[in-house]
């Protein structure tokens, strides 16, 4: 641990064995260095977690019936208390013994305390570190870009995640991702999970979340399953839907170097054939040539394909199981062999009283 350094920002770090301090001009802020943990897996009733693309949650059910909860958030159990982080990784027994994927944190938002029919139990509920986003408030007017090339859109979204002490790795990107440059304003008030969505609809690239960091990843039609379901790892059932794309026409007006509002028009005359016009009409100041203009409509279509639900399966756990990633169904008894799918989100489920353990994944378009 470093007792002193140096910083554009004032800050100084120092620590005395117990706590770690950061040092400011009008504030000190200080952490324990040992960090106190608790194992609840042994009383879990009940436990199910979902994973979308910008949310997800967590509910675990935990036996009380011993009293062992009665003093949550007191005493040995301080820890245990709304704000705390919550980590679950799931595992599974193979021939390597007991092995378990990366872990996904989680924060208490709420502790419930039940008593029905003579039972005891106590429910928690936690948020991905989302909700931290989605709680940061600007307090400061920033703007880049107005006159020349200052971030780019991963400048500017790697800014606003370390509000929430959210750091960014990209494992795959879109050209736009670096070479965009939006006139962009964050102003007094808003909050830091609507940037983010606004700062991603300016690019076809997607994240999810994996403890306190977000991946960027460029999800590309070409992309090969990295994973197989229905030979050697089975599907319990399975849902498999041919769908339409919210939008199959885009109206994006743009503002040239001359200050002139110019228009063009994206569409796909299939689905617009199949389903009348579906029509997202867009302003963008940021849009000044036809060749962004056609990167946007591109992005605009190829995430309102990637949003289109075609099915779930129900598997037992892939503890390696990510979003996004492309996997292979095959499922021989009803003729499905080889289909290609695109993972959109993830719900596990436990309840080791019924013996239930397994994941439902919701399927998309490659």
């Amino acid at each position: 641990m470093p007792t002193s350094m140096s910083s554009e920002f004032g800050f100084a770090m120092e620590h005395d064995g117990q706590y770690v301090y950061l040092d400011g001009v009008n504030r000190i802020y200080r952490a324990k260095i040992a960090q106190s943990s608790l194992e609840i897996g042994a009383d879990i009733l009940k436990f199910e977690t979902v994973c979308d693309s910008l949310s997800g949650s967590l509910t675990v059910e935990l036996d009380n019936s011993s009293g062992r909860y009665n003093r949550a958030g007191s005493g040995e159990l301080d820890m245990l208390t709304p704000g705390s982080e919550i980590q679950f990784s799931p595992g599974c027994g193979t021939d390597n013994g007991n092995e378990y994927g990366p872990g996904q944190l989680y924060v208490i938002q709420s502790l419930e305390k039940r008593i029905s029919g003579g039972k005891s139990s106590l429910l928690i509920r936690a948020e991905d570190t989302f909700c931290r986003l989605k709680r940061w408030r600007a307090t400061n007017q920033m703007r880049w870009n107005r006159s020349s090339s200052q971030l780019s859109v991963r400048g500017i979204l790697g800014y606003v995640l370390s509000k929430a002490g959210i750091r960014m790795e990209v494992l795959s990107a879109s050209a736009q991702l670096d070479s965009f440059y939006p006139d962009f304003t964050i102003h007094v008030g808003d909050d830091g999970y609507e940037l983010l969505e606004k700062l991603l609809s300016f690019v076809p690239d997607l994240v999810f979340l994996q403890g306190h960091c977000i991946y960027c990843v460029y999800p590309r039609e070409t992309d090969s399953p990295v994973y197989s379901y229905g030979l050697n790892h089975p599907v319990f059932s399975g849902v498999y839907a041919d769908t339409f794309s919210e939008v199959n026409r885009v109206v994006l007006e743009g503002v040239d170097s001359s200050s002139r509002i110019f228009m063009v028009q994206g569409f796909l005359w299939d689905e617009i054939y199949q389903n009348h016009d579906r029509t997202l009409r867009i302003y963008d100041r940021n849009i000044n040539t036809l060749a962004q203009a056609r990167e946007r409509l591109d992005s605009y279509f190829r995430k309102a394909a990637l949003k289109q639900q075609t099915g779930r399966i129900v598997t037992p756990v892939n503890c390696g199981q990510q979003l996004f990633d492309v996997v292979r169904i095959s499922q021989p008894e009803s003729g499905l062999e080889g289909l290609v799918r695109r993972i959109n989100g993830i719900r596990v489920v436990y309840e080791p009283g019924k013996g239930i353990y397994r994941q439902e994944l919701s399927l998309g378009k490659v």
